[in-house]
């Protein structure tokens, strides 16, 4: 036994392994006791749950896996471009068989964590050539308090992906040693990207031209003689005069850029023709590669990597570019990338974790007022006090790979804050570089949430705590010092109890699955249930019976077409008012005259209600518009009301939900 303790310790992989798998564990504690029974976070949780389901569905009965009409039936809906993750539901598909759609979806949930956690492992031991300090990175990458707060809000797409420190890894080699294999592999990690999350591909791929960029003009000088050249710089001024004439340059840059970008908004067909400038771009950079020894010998490894790419990805990108030509996305306040709302403010990279059990109660109030008129999962940032402290050390100690990667941090940091600098949920008039990479990609609104390149921020922060920890000088035991930062780093992160949901399925639902051909009506029949509401698409994973309504994260201008043409459905949406976020309007019985007919023509048979009695999410833990859901489950009573004067006494009613059968066969 001690023999084998003793290979498995000189054995880094296998205790990284064990490590990751525990902190997952503890991290999500008691969920490994009821992986069956009980699922972590809420609300926008269901839709991937009910990923997983459709996807195996779609697949058993030869169906279209991206495109669905067992949502907004009958004209259904494009899943391409709405944070559906097809490559783990189609992982999830044996485990599904095997234990159960729960159980499938808590062992993806703790898998991702455990295996991006580990690939941020692999990359930082290849950069920083230190088994111990690469995996204090690892925990950095995959626990850190943006992580917790995607699983407290049940998102599964946007954890730590193992593919995206796999995508850089292959993408060093390659500069280093340029190859077929690494090559292929570079592809091969980026193709399953996008099939992970289409958001952290977008991201990846602009750490990717960051990257080159800094190849070919930083690391060549090119661009400071571009500055020097530009920009009225006397070379013998002291360095804070140089960089105060760099930072006005840049801030009167874009200035112009903040006003081209308001123009597009206001006239959308402008931005086709701005999209010419990273065409004329192209030709430019292959030149500056062609001239670049250390560039020149991989440009041919890459097009293979591209190629790789292309023939696996380009049918979901082909489809999701399908998506945002037929459609104009709705329901985002600054366009479709919400620049404006879905931003990191700058203090929320200071305030310590929010789902702290020693800190939450003090900075919840900060929370509070940065986070309207969103959730504060879109604020927690917070990198931790210890990692920052790392991150003072290694730009002290001036260390080449580490100013590197804290260079990486510090512009993904600013990436997250969005277009304009919002301190303390006040906008300032300083517009920031994400509004020249939105002006200037084709298709980068699809990041949607700017924070959320906190990902990339804390796993560049997870290097430079990495090679910090390596060149540090320890007086005493380094592995000591190591498990000092490690247990630092596990206070600021480790999260209080998590919200979990009961995955328990009223039994009803397994008796409609026997009324083949007909439909159910979600009431109310709109994007206002998401707060709740979104548990109808667990229930029809037993029912398997299309349904009017539903939850997309992505709405379109067609996606209610149904619904807004016939009045006896209309009257039963719940729809928040665009202008407004705190105003609906919630099941008001509609003045048109209208027939019921519909509801026969298109077999709609059941109409399900939540019943919001039902005390399982604390929303006080995700949201701070308690007034606004005190009024909308208020208002939800007169949902009850007209469905019982519409089709009469509920069929059945117990703690979650309330069926009503809308018409009968018989007459």
């Amino acid at each position: 036994m001690s023999h084998l303790i003793g290979k498995i310790w000189q054995n880094p992989h296998i205790l990284a392994i064990l490590l990751y798998s525990s902190l997952a564990i503890v991290f999500t504690y008691p969920l490994i006791l009821h992986l069956a029974d009980m699922i972590p976070g809420c609300c926008d949780v269901w839709f991937f749950v009910w990923d997983f389901w459709w996807f195996k569905y779609a697949l058993t009965h030869s169906l279209n896996p991206l495109f669905t009409d067992f949502m907004f039936y009958p004209l259904g809906t494009n899943l391409a471009a709405i944070t559906t993750t097809p490559l783990n539901a189609i992982i999830s598909i044996p485990l599904q068989s095997a234990f159960g759609l729960p159980t499938a979806f808590n062992l993806i949930l703790l898998s991702e964590i455990i295996l991006g956690a580990y690939s941020a492992f692999l990359l930082l031991r290849h950069i920083s050539k230190d088994d111990w300090a690469s995996m204090l990175g690892g925990v950095v990458y995959a626990f850190n308090p943006y992580v917790v707060g995607k699983i407290m809000a049940g998102h599964l797409n946007l954890l730590p992906t193992p593919f995206i420190p796999l995508s850089m890894l292959f993408l060093l080699k390659l500069f280093e040693r340029p190859n077929l294999r690494d090559a292929v592999l570079l592809g091969l990690s980026m193709a399953f990207l996008a099939y992970t999350e289409l958001q952290y591909f977008a991201l990846t791929s602009v750490f990717f031209l960051f990257f080159i960029g800094y190849k070919l003009w930083i690391e060549t000088g090119e661009l400071q003689k571009f500055v020097w050249r530009t920009l009225p710089i006397d070379k013998s001024s002291p360095l804070w005069v140089q960089a105060l004439v760099c930072l006005c340059a840049a801030y009167f840059f874009l200035g112009g850029v903040l006003i081209v970008y308001y123009i597009t908004y206001l006239i959308p067909w402008i931005s086709y023709l701005i999209y010419i400038i990273p065409i004329l771009l192209i030709p430019f950079a292959l030149n500056s590669a062609l001239k670049n020894p250390e560039v020149k010998p991989v440009l041919g490894h890459i097009a293979v990597s591209l190629v790789v790419f292309t023939a696996l990805a380009g049918p979901l990108l082909a489809y999701t570019a399908l998506y945002f030509f037929q459609n104009t996305p709705a329901g985002l306040p600054a366009g479709y990338g919400g620049l404006g709302v879905y931003s990191a403010d700058l203090l929320a990279f200071l305030i310590p974790n929010y789902y702290s059990p020693i800190f939450g109660d003090a900075v919840r109030p900060f929370y509070a007022a940065i986070s309207l008129p969103v959730n504060i999962m879109e604020q927690v940032v917070f990198p931790g006090y210890s990692v920052l402290l790392l991150a003072y050390f290694a730009w002290r100690g001036g260390d080449r790979d580490a100013k590197f990667w804290l260079m990486f941090a510090s512009a993904f940091a600013i990436l997250s804050l969005g277009g304009i600098l919002t301190i303390a949920n006040i906008p300032f008039p300083v517009p920031l570089p994400n509004l020249l990479l939105e002006l200037l990609i084709p298709f980068y609104s699809i990041i949607r949430v700017p924070s959320r390149f906190a990902l990339l921020m804390m796993l560049s922060l997870a290097a430079v705590c990495a090679l910090a920890l390596k060149t540090l000088k320890f007086q005493g035991s380094r592995r000591a010092v190591l498990a000092l930062f490690l247990a630092l780093i596990l206070i600021e992160y480790y999260p209080a109890t998590l919200q979990f949901t009961s995955t328990a399925m009223p039994q009803i639902f397994q008796a409609l699955a026997n009324e083949k051909g007909s439909a159910v009506l979600n009431v109310p029949t709109g994007m206002i249930d998401a707060w709740i509401g979104t548990k109808q698409l667990y229930y029809q994973t037993a029912h398997n019976l299309p349904m009017v309504g539903g939850y997309l994260s992505r709405s379109t201008n067609n996606t209610y077409q149904f619904i807004r043409a016939n009045p006896a459905i209309s009257q039963l949406v719940g729809q928040i008012d665009s202008e407004n976020s705190s105003s609906f309007r919630l099941c008001k019985p509609t003045t048109i005259e209208y027939s019921k007919k519909i509801f026969l023509d298109y077999k709609i048979k059941y109409a399900i209600l939540p019943n919001y009695s039902n005390k399982e999410v604390d929303f006080d833990r995700y949201f701070f518009m308690n007034a606004v859901i005190s009024t909308y489950l208020k208002e939800l009573s007169g949902c009850s009301q007209l469905l019982s004067a519409l089709f009469g006494s509920p069929i059945y009613v117990d703690n979650e939900v309330s069926i009503y059968q809308i018409y009968n066969e018989s007459n």
